[in-house]
């Protein structure tokens, strides 16, 4: 294994005058503790899904060749599973399929507020909480969307991540606060305004719980939203002045600076690898074993023109086979698929003592829409990355016997981790036992 990975070398990162730089592997002390690299998990999203037959490959078991939109994996074949013939049972379009997408359930909703169930990341990250910073990272490249579509605010469609109560989790999407959110505790003017910060939490608790004893059950229903979110801020508070001991120190470190602009730069496939690199730089660290990420949201309207015969993403799904807008949109495909292939050969040059951090980690890499045209929800796009520190075999196309619910891909992704549930929502009730 290569010891001489970096992140385009010493230019990294730099877009508006932002640079966050990440030199070469630099080995910190004496190197990893004798304990065993803990398993990670990320999943990667893509909205608005795929032009059929570009996803799909040829061929079974290791022999099999990839698909156009994936062929950027190529290099790293070996360390991936494309899993076919999937359907994920929360169809009805753009925003179901995204919130859908890591638990399977179809929500309730109203157009003030939508309430689902846990996704598997979620449930990966409670079990880890104890050990790590944050309990898992929520990264993003596009604002939510305004108004409703199929009964359901658009907003709804910028998270694949929902609470243990069943409520979205936001991504974050400036660079400089995803970057603080890991590791501006390290800073000691940050620790001194904790207390502070943590008796203010303290006295909007009290009144919170006042006020839900007067509101209406609509409004409950907004409010619980809003304790997730104090939980969160709460928990942080409380690992910043008394931070976990760690389980696990990795054998190599990145050196970390700052962002030095606010704001998002001008630059969206600067930005998209920012964001990527700040993903990394969390799970490499063991800040977080758990994160997401978001390359738009349902019904995306981010602009690829940047891309040949590139443009309005969302539109350029809607091709009616079209030359012109099909060869855009699989454009798009693959550059999300590029960008994701670097980020796993990244992680495969990181040297954990047992094997890569690709090695111990599971990443998901997909979109809950099969066909973006007539929003096909049958064999939705679904690669596997990573061996999940020796749980899953790699370097394989695997076609799910019969008709299976994506859940039961989530319902074995969640045993990978030793997270036994017998019946994930009523979506995942079997594992699949070629995964």
């Amino acid at each position: 294994m290569s010891k001489n990975w970096q992140l385009n070398r010493r230019t990294a990162l730099k877009a508006a005058g932002l640079s966050l730089g990440l030199p070469f592997l630099e080995v910190m002390g004496a190197g990893a503790s004798n304990t065993k690299p803990p398993q990670r998990f990320m999943s990667l999203y893509f909205p608005n899904g795929v032009y059929p037959g570009t996803w799909q490959n040829s061929g079974q078991g290791k022999s099999f060749k990839l698909g156009k939109t994936l062929e950027p994996f190529n290099p790293i074949k070996d360390k991936i599973n494309v899993v076919n013939k999937l359907t994920l049972t929360a169809a009805g379009g753009h925003i179901v399929s995204t919130i859908g997408y890591l638990n399977g359930v179809i929500p309730k909703h109203s157009n003030s507020f939508v309430r689902s169930k846990v996704s598997i990341d979620q449930l990966i990250a409670q079990k880890h909480a104890k050990e790590t910073f944050l309990p898992s990272l929520h990264l993003g490249v596009e604002a939510p969307l305004q108004g409703v579509n199929g009964g359901i605010p658009k907003s709804h469609g910028n998270s694949i991540s929902r609470s243990a109560s069943g409520y979205k989790i936001e991504p974050e999407l400036a660079p400089l606060l995803a970057f603080d959110s890991l590791f501006g505790h390290h800073d000691p003017k940050v620790k001194k305004m904790t207390k502070r910060r943590q008796f203010i939490v303290d006295g909007v608790w009290s009144q919170a719980k006042d006020l839900a004893k007067k509101v209406s059950k609509n409004d409950k229903g907004k409010l619980e939203q809003y304790f997730d979110s104090l939980r969160a801020v709460e928990m942080k508070l409380e690992k910043t002045i008394n931070p976990p001991k760690k389980s696990w120190k990795p054998k190599t470190m990145p050196k970390l600076k700052r962002p030095e602009v606010q704001g998002i730069p001008d630059s969206h496939e600067e930005y998209t690898k920012l964001m990527l690199d700040i993903l990394l730089l969390g799970i490499w660290t063991d800040t977080t074993r758990v994160a997401t990420m978001m390359y738009g949201v349902s019904i995306s309207q981010i602009d690829y023109s940047f891309l040949k015969n590139g443009g309005n993403h969302h539109a350029m799904s809607h091709n009616n086979h079209k030359k012109n807008k099909v060869e855009g949109f699989n454009n798009t495909t693959k550059w999300f698929s590029t960008l994701t292939a670097d980020l796993l050969m990244k992680m495969d040059q990181i040297d954990e003592g047992n094997g890569s951090l690709l090695d111990n980690s599971l990443v998901m890499f997909g979109s809950g829409i099969a066909d973006g045209n007539v929003h096909e929800n049958f064999d939705i796009p679904l690669l596997l990355a990573g061996g999940a520190a020796g749980k899953v075999k790699t370097g394989r196309s695997i076609d799910v016997p019969g008709t299976r619910p994506h859940g039961d891909a989530l319902h074995s992704i969640l045993h990978k981790f030793d997270i036994g549930v017998d019946d994930l929502h009523g979506q995942g009730t079997k594992t699949i036992a070629t995964l």
